[in-house]
Parts: C-alpha cells; sequence; structure tokens
C-alpha cells in the first residue's frame, strides 16, 4: 500500500515508478528537493504519532492540512527534475525506510482507530491517498468461494516402549 506520498514525488519502490537516474546525476535542485521531501515525511510522521483520540486527531489534521499543501507545492515545483529527485531519495533508502515504516505502522493504526472519529483527520489522509479505501467502493456481494481441504495434520513419529 502506497502511503500517497507518490502523489508528491517519492516513487521508489512503488508500482509503476519510472526508472531512477544513478545517484551521481542528482542536481543540487533535486538534492534540495530531496531533502524537502524527506523533512516533509519526518514532520508527517512526527504528526500521526502524536494522535492518541478525538483530540489529537483534529489537532493532526490541521498540521496534516499543511504538510499536504507544503507537498503540493514541492511535488510541483520538483516536477522537472523528478528522475534526479527519486535517485536522490533512492540514496537515501537507509534513512528514509525508518521514517516510511513508522508512517506505514501509524497510518494502519488510525486506519483500525478509525482515526479516533475525526472526519477532519479523515479527510486530511484521503488527500494524500492514506485513509484507506474509499467508503463508495462497490464489493460483490455474491462471490462463490471455492473450498480448499486443510492439510492433513503432521502424524506423530511412534515412541519406542519405555526400557523396565
Amino acid at each position: 500500500m502506497c502511503p500517497g506520498i507518490c502523489r508528491y514525488g517519492f516513487r521508489p519502490g512503488c508500482p509503476g515508478s519510472a526508472p531512477v537516474a544513478p545517484a551521481a546525476e542528482v542536481s543540487k535542485e533535486a538534492k534540495e528537493a530531496a531533502d524537502q521531501m524527506l523533512a516533509l515525511m519526518k514532520e508527517m510522521s512526527a504528526t500521526l504519532s502524536t494522535v492518541k483520540d478525538k483530540a489529537t486527531a483534529d489537532a493532526a489534521a490541521e498540521k496534516m492540512a499543511k504538510i499536504n499543501e507544503k507537498g503540493e507545492a514541492l511535488s510541483k515545483s520538483a516536477q522537472k527534475v523528478q528522475a534526479e529527485m527519486d535517485a536522490a531519495m533512492q540514496a537515501r533508502q537507509a534513512e528514509l525506510l525508518p521514517i516510511f515504516m513508522g508512517m506505514m505502522t501509524d497510518m494502519q493504526r488510525l486506519q483500525q482507530a478509525d482515526f479516533y472519529g475525526s472526519q477532519a483527520l479523515k479527510d486530511a489522509m484521503k488527500q494524500t491517498g492514506a485513509a484507506g479505501p474509499e467508503e463508495d467502493v462497490e464489493v460483490e456481494e455474491d462471490v462463490e468461494v471455492e473450498a480448499v481441504p486443510a492439510p492433513a495434520p503432521a502424524q506423530k513419529e511412534a515412541s519406542a516402549p519405555a526400557a523396565k
């Protein structure tokens, strides 16, 4: 599941990503854009980690809206160096992975808690593409599923009779 960062230009590892340029070909502008993207991801992660109830969820929603605005502006300004920015982000995967994994954990926690009842946070997360499945997705009700038999239990080896 992509947390929506792809929408802002972070695409390494996401399905359909364009091939990334070698790190040596990264311009100063692309490196700065990658630095800004990483800072946004850190800010998003820190914000999501503070959510514990409806009040903190509503407060996080305001911060997330601002992060979304910054991300959209960054995406527009970095469009011409997108491939280089992807390469710069790829080169920083060791730094990026723990942030990304923390965000994913928090997003899953918030989805499971239904955003603590905060529609504002749910809406802000939809802007990032991370609110979970859309409510108006059609689900087919009468789907037939073929039963698959469970594997047979492993047989225990017969133990040797005890010596007397």
